[in-house]
């Protein structure tokens, strides 16, 4: 049921209204979660670049994509790893 405001355009109604915001605020949950999962996913990238190259020395290009390019789940398994591996292949295996 469409109503008339003042100005003469159909109105969808409150009910329409408020799904509406209700999408709008699903959504910029949504997006600040995704933000919030990439800023956690950059920073373990970021220690762990930092930590293999304090214990293995300068850390290879490929090893830096790998590592910048893992979701935050590898880096954590990745993380432990480094605590053992004699080797940086055996951390990114």
């Amino acid at each position: 049921m469409h109503l008339l405001h003042n100005s003469g355009v159909p109105h969808r109604g409150r009910n329409h209204d408020d799904l509406h915001r209700a999408r709008q605020q699903q959504s910029e949950q949504i997006g600040e979660l995704r933000g919030e999962r990439r800023g956690e996913q950059k920073g373990e990238a970021r220690l762990l670049l930092r930590l293999v190259g304090l214990k293995y020395g300068e850390v290879p290009d490929d090893a830096r994509r790998r590592i910048e390019a893992a979701d935050a789940e590898t880096l954590l398994i990745w993380s432990d790893r480094i605590l053992t591996a004699q080797h940086l292949d055996k951390v990114l295996r």
